[in-house]
């Protein structure tokens, strides 16, 4: 009741999504109060990553929790590993559950392209890998999307907000409907490198519209709005 007493008094508000402001709509928070202003993405930063090594890469970054979806990639990417013996798949990111994320790793470890990296700086991270897969069942901001969308990978996400704000299916990036095509999609793009490239491409340009010079402006606004 509080927290609803404070936004709705708020002169003024933003949201990430066109989705998180539905949500704000919907509990009685002025519709003309909210201003939509996305995460940002160091573009400067990420654009001048380069991949090293020779393998093709697929890789998953994030906490190991069951709202980041990791555990839906066990199947297809086994599948996957089997099929394509010369792809690697790496896992990174905190074990924040130790149980789930152990069962996780230990179903992967099976075929021995798989790694599991522990924690690993992003930039370092992106550096390994052609794919970047983002499999979370819900997400706020997501800026693990844009930092791969700005350093140039190829991404298979979640249809889901915000991922889908950002990517463009078939354009941008490749949005999921359901596990399988976690596989589907990312053995086309093993196979496609034209895809892959064309898709990085976009997807580079496309995160230049998120990039943090850009989103501070439009917080300025907001605050100049207020003052004025």
């Amino acid at each position: 009741m509080i927290a609803l007493k404070l936004l709705t008094g708020a002169d003024a508000l933003y949201s990430y999504t066109s989705r998180e402001k539905e949500l704000l709509v919907e509990i009685g928070v002025p519709e003309d109060k909210i201003s939509i202003i996305p995460v940002g993405v160091d573009y400067a930063k990420f654009s001048k990553i380069q991949k090293t090594g020779g393998n093709i890469t697929i890789g998953y970054l994030g906490r190991l929790l069951p709202f980041k979806g990791a555990h839906r990639l066990v199947q297809p990417l086994s599948k996957l590993m089997t099929e394509c013996p010369d792809v690697r798949v790496i896992f990174a990111g905190h074990k924040k559950e130790v149980h789930y994320a152990d069962s996780i790793i230990n179903a992967m470890s099976a075929n021995p392209n798989f790694s599991y990296l522990g924690y690993v700086p992003v930039m370092d991270f992106l550096k390994l890998c052609d794919i970047i897969i983002v499999p979370s069942l819900q997400e706020t901001g997501s800026i693990s999307t844009l930092e791969a969308m700005a350093a140039g990978k190829a991404v298979i996400a979640s249809n889901a907000t915000s991922m889908n704000e950002y990517i463009e299916h078939r354009v941008s990036g490749l949005l999921v409907e359901n596990d399988e095509q976690f596989y589907q999609y990312s053995k086309e793009l093993i196979k496609d490198p034209d895809l892959r490239a064309n898709l990085g491409r976009n997807a580079r340009k496309r995160s230049l519209q998120y990039d943090l010079n850009v989103i501070f402006d439009k917080l300025e606004q907001i605050y100049k709005s207020l003052v004025s």
